[in-house]
């Protein structure tokens, strides 16, 4: 197949607010998941970081006998331990003086993650962590790359000084409050959003970032466009969930109704359970609340995937909420809008077969192209001419013909254009007399204003007089 050119926009941005807190490594973390990765969990087995994971495997395969490792194993297929409550598992132990240890400020049973979970099986589990803590060693390891860490949380703080901590408190009512950020460098591309109950009754709460993609020297790099969206979007489960809790009577019965239409798009994200819809709902809607009070186009693309994750109805939501947004002397905070939410959400359950056939129309095709497929036409003509169904995003991109035997034209690139309805895009051309040419539009290329890519790829053909 031959690529002849490609072009996309994605929106990047920036804020100037700064953040009042930062981003750590933890010993815990980088113990905890090492194990896992020596208990072959295929969530923890990963070589994104390719020179530190080396390390990681150099240094600790020489103890992949030592009965933690076992216990992890037995306990992992037993209980089905693995993903994010490995990750809680980290934050309720601490690595001080030499020794691992339950911090005694978390309520162990109170934050079990499930059934699975006893407080005897994690005080064994962390009574064997200690053991090879201190028989493989670890704090020599992680004295060894102390500089990686330091340098790889300076890289983080600089992404977390462009989230704007007050929205939060204006929007929900609650402080920010000081959310922990762990940098986990085993996680590879896992995150994960946690909030963990203290003996006071109190929370903290915050994410585990992974990392993925190191420079040169070995220091991983975070873009801003992929960490904020989803910083922003664990924060505001702490504040959102709370509210879908004490809702939970009227809205379990609403989100059983959604659930059979959009079963099919929920699954492969892991919402396979009617319960899972209005945490997620309510999260990504505030979320998408944060973005949308700058003027960037981020909101927009997030929310193209709150839709094809199945919450097809969160672009209409995004409408309602403006009813908070343009009333915050009626609505203080969104606490005091939750009945007229769980009202709209209500309808939306009565309404969703409406709903799917909406959604369905913003999936853009192409309607008309001059000259037509398969069509006979002068050399003489400058301009191909592609119709689509609805209003585009302006990106295009133009992949050669599998037939061998079709050119693909000169595009001369000079004053390609979208029509002012951003209806049809002109190509400028130059064709010779008497050839076969060809080409297809790849469907990820083209997406509507609603940022829904076409379903699938377009193949033009024709040939000049």
């Amino acid at each position: 197949m031959k690529a002849y050119f490609f072009i996309f926009f994605f929106t990047l941005f920036s804020f100037s607010i700064f953040a009042q807190f930062s981003s750590k490594v933890e010993k815990s973390s980088e113990l905890v998941s090492i194990v896992f990765r020596l208990a072959e969990a295929k969530e923890y087995v990963n070589n994104n970081l390719v020179d530190y994971i080396n390390d990681v495997d150099q240094h600790f395969s020489a103890y992949k006998d030592h009965p933690l490792i076992s216990y992890t194993k037995e306990f992992r297929e037993r209980y089905q331990v693995g993903y994010g409550s490995v990750a809680f598992l980290s934050r309720v132990i601490i690595v001080r003086d030499g020794k691992v240890a339950l911090d005694p400020k978390i309520d162990i049973i109170n934050n079990v993650v499930d059934e699975s979970w006893s407080e005897e099986a994690v005080q064994e589990f962390v009574y064997l962590l200690s053991d090879f803590y201190t028989k493989a060693n670890f704090e020599s390891f992680f004295s060894k790359h102390e500089s990686l860490y330091t340098q790889t949380e300076m890289r983080l703080d600089k992404v977390l000084s462009k989230i704007d901590t007050a929205w939060f408190g204006a929007f929900f009512g609650d402080p920010f409050g000081d959310p922990f950020v762990v940098i986990n460098l085993c996680n590879g591309v896992s995150n994960y959003g946690l909030t963990i109950s203290n003996k006071d009754n109190s929370t903290s709460y915050g994410a585990i970032i992974g990392c993925t993609s190191p420079d040169s020297l070995g220091v991983p790099v975070f873009d801003s466009t992929r960490i904020i969206p989803l910083l922003v979007h664990e924060f505001c489960h702490h504040f959102s969930n709370p509210l879908v809790a004490e809702n939970a009577e009227i809205l379990q019965p609403i989100a059983e109704k959604i659930f059979p239409f959009v079963e099919d798009k929920l699954r492969p994200k892991a919402y396979g359970h009617p319960d899972a819809i209005m945490p997620e709902s309510f999260v990504r809607m505030c979320a998408n609340a944060y973005f949308e009070q700058f003027p960037i186009n981020m909101a927009e693309h997030i929310i193209k995937n709150d839709e094809l994750s199945g919450f097809i109805w969160m672009r209409n939501k995004m409408r309602f909420l403006k009813n908070f947004t343009n009333n915050r002397s009626l609505y203080p905070t969104l606490r005091y809008f939750v009945p007229q939410i769980t009202a709209y959400m209500n309808s939306v359950a009565d309404n969703m077969e409406m709903e799917l056939q909406e959604y369905a129309l913003k999936t853009p095709r192409v309607i008309a192209i001059f000259p037509e497929v398969n069509s006979e036409v002068e050399s003489t003509i400058k301009e191909i001419r592609i119709d689509f169904s609805q209003a585009m995003w302006t990106s295009s991109g133009i992949m050669g013909s599998e037939d061998e035997d079709r050119l693909a034209p000169d595009f001369t690139g000079e004053m390609d254009s979208w029509s002012e309805d951003r209806k049809t895009l002109i190509l400028r051309v130059n064709l010779d007399k008497g050839k076969r040419y060809g080409f297809y539009l790849p469907f990820y290329a083209f997406s509507s204003m609603y940022l829904h890519n076409m379903k699938e790829d377009f193949e033009v053909k024709f040939q000049t007089k």
